[in-house]
């Protein structure tokens, strides 16, 4: 009974292990998912729109620029409309960036900093009093034009290496989560072959023991013996 109870506890360890080590692998593997989903979610969601909004603030103030010079020369108040649009659109370009960008510390925020700028250059009052003469519209000054583009071009070339580091910490994290499986697996296989090994031995040597203890059996035919151990005769 005792050597009965004591292959039960043997089998019950040995499932444990197997089993804690399959979890924990599993455990680890998916934790290391969950980070990559992350970093994955941090790049397309947040920093590829944020990219896409720097070529589209760029060439909002290239059209500005472009569209105030040929006003000053042709005087077409068509001309007005489109530095409106591209104002509109530089406009909502920033207020997107500034939605997306979670620094709270203002004086470290460019991105506040060029939006009270904006303000300065655009209020509101006066933007929503213009008419259509020229004199009305809140014309940008072409050096605060070319410093917004150089704040720009230094916040786009900032957010490209984010996005490089991003991408180096994704690989990173899908090595590791493949060297990880890889050892789980392989420590799995291990216990579980031997368990398959010794755990039958465990379980015969108590029997084996008893029949030696029992002494040995009847003589056989011709005066032969049979040996406490079965399947052999002397």
């Amino acid at each position: 009974m005792k050597s009965r109870f004591g292959i039960m506890i043997k089998l019950f360890l040995w499932y444990c292990i197997l089993i804690s080590i399959a979890y924990g692998t599993i455990l680890v593997f998916f934790t290391s998912i969950q980070q990559m989903m992350k970093v994955s979610d941090n790049i397309v969601n947040r920093k590829y729109r944020i990219s896409s909004n720097f070529k589209r603030m760029l060439d909002s103030l290239l059209y500005m620029e472009e569209n105030e010079k040929k006003y000053g020369v042709l005087k077409k108040t068509e001309y007005i409309e489109y530095f409106v649009s591209a104002q509109k659109e530089f406009e909502g370009s920033l207020l997107e960036i500034l939605q997306l960008e979670t620094a709270t510390d203002d004086a470290a925020n460019p991105w506040r900093q060029l939006y009270q700028d904006y303000r300065a250059q655009f209020p509101e009052s006066l933007f929503n009093a213009q008419g259509d003469e020229g004199s009305q519209v809140p014309w940008i000054p072409e050096e605060i034009i070319n410093d917004w583009i150089q704040k720009i071009s230094a916040a786009r070339s900032e957010n490209e290496r984010e996005v490089v580091a991003a991408m180096v910490i994704l690989h990173r994290r899908g090595q590791l989560a493949v060297q990880w499986g890889l050892v789980g697996l392989s420590v799995t296989i291990l216990v579980a072959l031997a368990g398959v090994v010794f755990l039958p031995i465990q379980s015969i040597d108590p029997f084996v023991n008893c029949v030696k203890a029992s002494g040995p059996f009847p003589a056989g035919p011709e005066g032969t013996h049979s040996d406490p151990v079965p399947g052999r005769i002397r």
